[in-house]
This record gives C-alpha cells, sequence and structure tokens, in this order.
C-alpha cells in the first residue's frame, strides 16, 4: 500500500428521498442502544457551506466551510462506484490535526495537486488568518486554486445528523441549494478514515456490508448502493472563470 493509498475513504451511499429523517433517527438510537460497548457511541448535529473546485480533468478541489474549514481532494479508484476512493483532508485551522498528522495531509494534497508544499503551507496560513471574513478568505482560495488551473463549479449546503457505532459512523443529510431549499436527501455508512489508514479498503467494506444490513428496516439493501458522488450529481459543464 503506497502512502497515498493509506488516505482513504470507503463508503456506502443511499438516495433517502423516500426515507424520513425521524424514521433513520429512531432506528440508530435503537441500534446505539441495543450495543454493547456505550464507549463507541457518539451522536452529533453539523452542517457546513461545501464549495467545489474543478479544472478541465474533472479532478476536484472542495473547502468545507464551518467551524473548522477543510480542503478536500478526492480521487476514484475506480469508474464503477464510489465505494472507495482517495481521499485527502487539509484542515485550515492548523491545530485541529495537530503537526504530525498536519504535516501528512499537507503532503499527500500537494501530491495530488502537484503544487509545492511550501506555497500550499503559506495558502492555509493566509486562510486561517482570514477565516473569520469570507469574502477574503475565498478570494485567497479562488486566486491560489486558478493558477492551478481550478475554477469554483458549484456550491452546496449540508445539513447532517451523524451516528458512531464502533468505528463505523452513519449519517443522514439534506442537500441544500443556493435559496436553502432541499435538493435532496442521502444516508451513508462509511469507515472511520483514521482507522482505515492501515487497514486494505477490502476489510473496510466487508465490515460496512455487514453493519449495511442493519439498515433494512429503513428499505436500504445492497442494491440500494449508489454508483455516483454528489459531484457527480450536481457538477455543472466547466468554466474558467476571470482571475
Amino acid at each position: 500500500m503506497t502512502s497515498i493509498e493509506r488516505h482513504k475513504e470507503v463508503e456506502f451511499k443511499y438516495d433517502a428521498n423516500s426515507v424520513k429523517l425521524s424514521d433513520f433517527m429512531s432506528l440508530m438510537k435503537k441500534i446505539q442502544t441495543e450495543h454493547p460497548n456505550k464507549d463507541s457511541l457518539k451522536y452529533k448535529e453539523a452542517s457546513s457551506a461545501d464549495i467545489y473546485y474543478q479544472n478541465s480533468q474533472n479532478e476536484i478541489v472542495r473547502l468545507r466551510n464551518s467551524k473548522t474549514p477543510v480542503l478536500t481532494i478526492k480521487r476514484k479508484t475506480t469508474e464503477e462506484n464510489n465505494n472507495h476512493r482517495i481521499e485527502v483532508n487539509l484542515p485550515v485551522d492548523f491545530y485541529q490535526f495537530g503537526e504530525t498528522k498536519f504535516e501528512e495531509e499537507l503532503e499527500a494534497f500537494c501530491h495530488l495537486l502537484s503544487a509545492k508544499i511550501e506555497e500550499v503551507r503559506s495558502l492555509v496560513k493566509k486562510m486561517w488568518l482570514a477565516h473569520n471574513n469570507m469574502q477574503d478568505f475565498k478570494t485567497i482560495l479562488d486566486a491560489f486554486l486558478s493558477k492551478l488551473e481550478y475554477y469554483e463549479n458549484f456550491k452546496i449546503y449540508k445539513n447532517c445528523e451523524i451516528f458512531w457505532i464502533e468505528d463505523v459512523n452513519f449519517v443522514y443529510y439534506k442537500v441544500l441549494g443556493k435559496n436553502m431549499e432541499c435538493l435532496d436527501n442521502f444516508i451513508e455508512i462509511e469507515y472511520d478514515e483514521e482507522k482505515a489508514l492501515d487497514m486494505q479498503a477490502e476489510d473496510c467494506l466487508e465490515i460496512l456490508q455487514e453493519w449495511e444490513k442493519k439498515l433494512k428496516p429503513l428499505g436500504i439493501t445492497k442494491e440500494s448502493r449508489l454508483t455516483y458522488s454528489l459531484y457527480d450529481k450536481y457538477k455543472q459543464p466547466f468554466k474558467i472563470m476571470s482571475k
């Protein structure tokens, strides 16, 4: 396994437009109540504004703007589905991950972006200093990415309900458009990225398959898995924006 291959996202995604949030919440609480290891159980709500930048090769950089902003690069490992992708998350807040983790993510991020480490390190510092001013914050990122021929493609908002059970998280989230209208609902189950670092993707997928069976009361089975990403669903034609 190469150093880049360690940075993996392993998940199943499902269309949840016909699944009520209340039903998902009830099922998750039931599963957590019945689970013997209470120390492995967590829950939180989260929301973010996600801006997708695209180049002419359909490669993306995503800015997740939330309380702890993160720059993310995802790359498919196969065109058949999105169950296993390369994913690198670079926090704008240097202290979010700690120095060692930050440097690992920085190196992988620069490798995928074909960018110089010191230039990206400088970018992150500038963004963090401007993070309380969204206009300056985004202008700094736009200018940097445009030099690498990445341009803003679309923006969505996400409201998430997240349950952790052992090394798996279950998420129900709403995707909202620019006027905060609901576009779609999705459910995901994902293997913990930190725990997955030194595991084979196939082993993570086997574990997810067992947890997937718990979603059957919601009408979700392995046949329900989606093969596309949010980028695949919402992307716009590539357009070079003025610098």
